[in-house]
């Protein structure tokens, strides 16, 4: 919490941070409200702005007996073991919904799959007939809210909800030259906190 700290040291902690840093902040008006309730403030019930990354739900529909792509127990940089998609087949369901090769598998149908075994992960998905929700986010994507201390799905966009817009998904800072004109939906209500990722 920045009010715990000194300026001196908060000023030391932003320089560390390099030219990103991810803030969360509430007006003074609802913050006191809060205090009085004794009620934390938390990132939880944020309304997110430019984050970097966001996690995604894509609705699958095929008309055969496949949805078009591969999934891989892979390796990530920390070390830890995550369902991966691959190979995704030109013109199939996985492309036509917008997954991207190497995405890493958080949901199926809204069911975690982070603690479920390979198979378990298949039989989900088969299990689902001709229709699949797959949440999805990122190598990069993972270890920015990991380091946050926040699962990534506190901030995921579902896909079908955005239909027909252009796609808001942001696949890091440094690829949007001109971050400020991102738009991003939130998947939480109230507007009383915001978290918000600026670069210098």
């Amino acid at each position: 919490m920045a009010s715990d700290l000194t300026h001196a040291a908060l000023s030391k902690m932003m320089k560390k941070c390099g030219d990103h840093i991810t803030i969360l902040v509430i007006d003074s008006e609802s913050e006191k409200k809060y205090t009085q309730r004794r009620v934390p403030v938390l990132p939880t019930m944020a309304t997110p702005h430019q984050l970097p990354y966001r996690a995604r739900t894509l609705h699958l529909i095929s008309v055969s007996e496949s949805f078009g792509f591969l999934l891989r127990l892979e390796k990530v940089p920390s070390g830890r073991t995550y369902h991966v998609l691959r190979g995704m087949t030109r013109g199939s369901p996985a492309e036509r919904a917008g997954v991207r090769d190497g995405e890493l598998l958080l949901e199926v149908n809204d069911e975690s799959v982070e603690s479920l075994k390979h198979e378990e992960v298949v039989d989900r998905v088969k299990l689902s007939g001709r229709e699949v929700h797959l949440t999805t986010i990122t190598p990069k994507g993972l270890e920015f809210y990991t380091q946050l201390g926040l699962s990534p799905l506190l901030f995921c966009e579902d896909d079908a909800a955005d239909e027909g817009k252009e796609s808001s998904v942001l696949t890091s800072v440094e690829e949007n030259s001109r971050p400020e004109e991102t738009h991003v939906s939130s998947c939480f209500w109230g507007s009383w906190a915001e978290c918000w990722t600026a670069c210098g």
